[in-house]
């Protein structure tokens, strides 16, 4: 055997000496579209033949499943594709051809409707326009005209003479050759699926197997999916409007449904396209108004259903491109391949947003293209409060609020929003005036749109318990708390949340006159943990019996650490999450009633402080 070809593993985009990263990553994108450009002709019919691939392969696959050999099944689906094609591109030729032939015998009725036009023209403000610009005309042609000096000579016109054949012929030929081309491509791609797939592999790098057959399956399963419900999508449009246009009596209804459920696969232009036919026919057919405005009513209301209902739910979401990205793709391939690169833009697209998704250095590409959100709610939250729009973001909060729990939003979208203010402030990124506004709109917003509190009946014997909840370090500490108290039953525990303002000797002359049973200590992140700690030996000096509870909130690193150095200070519960919190919270909470404690409290017993 002989020595295998060696396998290299390193990055596609890895920086040369001296040039930046971004120079590179332009020039290759130049490059790769000037490619595009001048070898349209060849890259053209490769990729026509490649999406097909991509879709006649799961086919393939299925009779092979069911017994039948690989050229075999290669051969009978692309030979079934290509003959439904060229049976239905006859059909639809011989329709049209026999729809051109009976256009004559509707001339008296077209007559009809230009001279109904004109009449309803005469008399009008634009007629009485018209008029008065044909006379200045005229005068002006009288002015222009030389005076007349004998007999005009008699124009010389020159006839150019038909091209022959052999002149036309290679555009004739031209399209029946690209058509040979992807017929030959599909199959060999279909025959030869496996190995062309594994030299793509071998081609990007063993290093990189796992991202590159992650990024095949992704761009094979989106293709798939979205000419597929494309595919539905059109058919059943064309259906529903042909048996409108039978309903109507135009003629050739079902003509003009096929028409345009292919159209529909060229973007924009095609669905108006399809519907020029059906009503021009229909203006020469019928003698009244009536049927033409009815066609046109009809097929618009189709497309509104389907373009803001339909395809935004079904279309947008399996191609996983977004609405302004879509639009600029069309424009983009239109510009580079034509007619085909409209038709080819969105599979194109969805292979283009698959690979920089897998490519770290190209993955501003697919931030720009996909339709995936492209911040997290909590930083969408945030930025909006540092713009000052506080509608905006209550708008956020109450839309979270509708797919999520409020322990789920509150800890996802609101507490982190306060801790990236809080982080922004201490390396100086915003001023206390934006840090302040950022404060009191998200109390405002959570004290708007917050939940009713709960209103279970705990039994007529139990009464709440009187918790303390006390604030350390800054007002996010405050809201952290007032959030913690929504989510707690009133009949069972009453939170009594204490000013934000007050110092650690302060916090500690209060609770030693409350002398509390259970106390909250809030603590936001980041930083905190030393006063805190002294907090904590302060409190449990002057309370020893009290239970404390120390809820670290809006904090993004290991708090495993910052755990245990609260618990060796006194602390019988550290919970992060607000979940978390109100669970340890009820846990540590004494039963004030003989009875059986209620199921919400119940439940909290079950979690203890490790």
């Amino acid at each position: 055997m002989g020595t295998p070809f060696p396998i290299t593993c390193g990055s596609p985009l890895a920086p040369i000496d001296g040039v930046p990263r971004s120079s590179l990553i332009l020039a290759g994108t130049a490059l790769v579209v000037a490619a595009l450009y001048f070898a349209r002709a060849i890259l053209l019919p490769v990729a026509l033949a490649t999406v097909l691939a991509f879709v006649l392969s799961p086919i393939v696959g299925l009779l092979r499943r069911w017994g039948l050999g690989r050229v075999p099944a290669a051969l009978l689906v692309v030979l079934l594709l290509f003959s439904v094609l060229g049976a239905t591109t006859w059909i639809l030729a011989s329709q049209v051809m026999t729809v051109l032939s009976d256009v004559p015998g509707y001339a008296d009725t077209i007559k009809t409707k230009v001279a109904a036009l004109r009449r309803m023209g005469k008399g009008t403000t634009l007629d009485r326009a018209r008029g008065a610009l044909n006379e200045v005309v005229n005068e002006m042609e009288k002015d222009a005209q030389p005076p007349p000096a004998g007999r005009a000579p008699l124009p010389v016109v020159v006839k150019p003479s038909p091209a022959p054949l052999s002149g036309r012929l290679p555009v004739l030929l031209e399209p029946l050759a690209t058509a040979g081309l992807v017929l030959l491509l599909v199959i060999f791609m279909l025959l030869e699926r496996q190995e062309l797939r594994n030299r793509f592999l071998r081609i990007l790098g063993a290093g990189r197997l796992t991202l590159t057959t992650r990024a095949l399956d992704e761009a094979s399963a989106r293709i798939s999916r979205f000419l597929g419900t494309q595919l539905a999508i059109n058919g059943t449009l064309g259906v529903i409007f042909g048996l409108g246009l039978l309903a109507l009596g135009v003629p050739y209804p079902f003509l003009w449904g096929a028409l345009l459920a292919l159209a529909r696969f060229v973007p924009f232009a095609g669905v108006w396209a399809a519907v020029v036919p059906p009503t021009l026919l229909s203006l020469a057919v019928f003698d009244s108004w009536m049927r033409p405005a009815l066609v046109v009513g009809f097929f618009v209301m189709l497309e509104l259903i389907v373009a803001v209902i339909v395809e935004p739910m079904l279309l947008s979401q399996r191609a996983g491109v977004s609405k302004v990205a879509m639009v600029g793709a069309l424009a983009f391939w239109t510009w580079l391949w034509g007619p085909a690169g409209l038709i080819l833009a969105m599979p194109l697209t969805v292979c283009l947003i698959v690979l920089t998704r897998h490519v770290p250095e190209l993955e501003f590409i697919a931030v720009l293209l996909s339709d995936g959100p492209a911040l997290p709610p909590r930083l969408v939250f945030y930025q909006r409060l540092l713009a000052k729009d506080q509608d905006e973001a209550a708008e956020i909060v109450e839309e979270q609020l509708k797919a999520a729990s409020p322990e789920r939003v509150w800890d996802e979208v609101v507490i982190p929003a306060l801790a990236q203010a809080r982080r922004d402030q201490a390396r100086g990124a915003i001023g206390a005036e934006e840090a302040r506004f950022v404060i009191t709109a998200t109390r405002e917003i959570i004290e708007e749109l917050a939940p009713p509190p709960s209103s279970e009946s705990v039994g007529a014997e139990a009464r709440p318990v009187s918790v303390l909840g006390c604030p350390v370090g800054d007002p996010a500490a405050e809201i952290a708390l007032v959030l913690l108290r929504q989510l707690l039953n009133p009949a069972v525990v009453n939170l009594d949340i204490a000013p934000a303002a007050l110092l650690p000797s302060e916090i500690v002359e209060h609770v030693e006159r409350a002398q509390p049973s259970v106390i909250c200590l809030a603590l936001p992140a980041p930083g905190g943990i030393a006063r805190t700690r002294y907090l904590l030996k302060r409190i449990r000096a002057c309370c020893p019996q009290a239970k404390i509870l120390v809820g670290r909130w809006g904090g993004v690193e290991d708090s495993t650490e910052q755990r245990r150095l609260l618990a060796e200070a006194g602390a019988d519960g550290v919970a992060t999450p607000l979940a978390e919190a109100r669970d340890q919270l009820l846990a540590l909470v004494p039963i004030m009633s003989p009875s059986e404690p209620p199921a919400s409290v119940a439940t909290g017993l079950q979690t203890r402080v490790a």
